[in-house]
């Protein structure tokens, strides 16, 4: 079973790359799938990686590509170790992704340039569209330490 921890010290080595669209190379470039694929590859976690998608996003083909990754959950259920996927233009359009963490959120983040982790603020809150789960992780427990 996978440690929500890890995933998240995965996701932390992604932290002050550029940002670059489809990249996957941390201390490199990198996009926020890019930072949502590393710990999957890290970890062992099956995945299937996508680079062709717009730079430009659709909100059409994320949630596709999302399904056949991950396990979809109810927002309300996401703990620390789970991704995010959020909406800028509307609603009903997501193209971004972060990983909440205990710290809050991580994510390459196009607007500064680079992967950062700062607080899920209610600005990013509002966003949420949908929550997801690595396969195979760990359940969350109260007691948790991350």
């Amino acid at each position: 079973m996978i440690r929500r921890a890890d995933i998240i010290a995965a996701a932390r080595e992604c932290l002050d790359t550029k940002f670059h669209h489809q990249g996957r190379l941390v201390g490199v470039g990198i996009d926020c799938i890019g930072v949502m694929v590393h710990p999957a590859k890290r970890l062992g976690i099956p995945h299937i990686d996508c680079t062709t998608y717009r730079a430009r996003p659709d909100g059409i083909t994320l949630i596709p590509h999302l399904e056949r990754n991950l396990e979809r959950i109810a927002v309300g259920e996401a703990r620390p170790g789970d991704v995010l996927c959020f909406w800028w233009v509307r609603p009903n359009l997501p193209h971004h992704l972060g990983l909440l963490t205990d710290r809050g959120l991580l994510h390459a983040y196009a607007g500064v340039r680079k992967v950062v982790e700062h607080e899920l603020t209610d600005d990013w809150r509002e966003r949420i569209h949908s929550a997801w789960r690595y396969r195979g992780v760990e359940p969350w427990q109260q007691s948790d330490s991350l």
